[in-house]
């Protein structure tokens, strides 16, 4: 986490494009992260910034060539590689007015600011779901996250690749199409029901 980051988060900095990105209507934004998610962000940032700038800690993408290049098209979207945000800065009521960025090969440190405007951040570098008591004995995927049963949220066993019965998994640490709290808030109401289900139905 950047230094400022905390300090701002819903006053400038967000998680979320598809949330937030009518907030930055006319603003400069900066997308952290070069992964298909912050791209296909930055992509949909464009329709609400003025401009977007890709802050990537590398010289190139890991988002697929077909995202790549679609961003690469947008005359909106400026890439700053190899780059990290070192801190966010702004005013109390305000918001994010700047952010200092420092090139990992050179040491340089700038500060860009949106003129006399408010800016905006999305931080898009990934999600590590809580999910390392799990990954020997539930089946995951790649990332970590928890495979379940889409209509009933029961999670499977790494062994047998069946589900548990009884076990559900709601929330971000399961694969998922979309992770927002809407989503997590769906989970957790569907977790909740097939588990009350499964214990009238073997307990009582």
């Amino acid at each position: 986490m950047s230094l400022g980051e905390k300090e701002y988060t819903g006053r400038g900095v967000s998680y979320c494009a598809t949330c937030d990105g009518f907030f930055v209507r006319d603003l400069e934004v900066f997308v952290i992260g070069g992964g298909d998610t912050a791209v296909e962000e930055a992509i949909f940032l464009t329709k609400f910034a003025k401009k977007v700038n890709v802050v990537h800690r590398r010289d190139k993408l890991r988002a697929a060539k077909s995202i790549q290049e679609k961003a690469f098209k947008n005359e909106k979207i400026n890439f700053i590689w190899d780059t990290t945000v070192e801190e966010m800065k702004g005013h109390p009521i305000r918001g994010l007015e700047s952010v200092l960025l420092k090139n990992n090969i050179t040491g340089e440190i700038t500060e860009h600011t949106g003129g006399n405007k408010p800016i905006g951040v999305f931080v898009l570098v990934g999600n590590i779901p809580n999910s390392e008591l799990f990954k020997d004995k539930l089946v995951v995927n790649p990332g970590g996250f928890l495979i379940a049963d889409e209509k009933t949220l029961n999670v499977k066993l790494s062994s047998t690749k069946e589900n548990l019965e009884g076990v559900y998994v709601a929330g971000d640490c399961r694969e998922k199409l979309l992770y927002q709290a809407i989503t997590a808030s769906a989970d957790g109401a569907i977790a909740a029901v097939v588990s009350e289900k499964y214990v009238e139905e073997n307990f009582n």
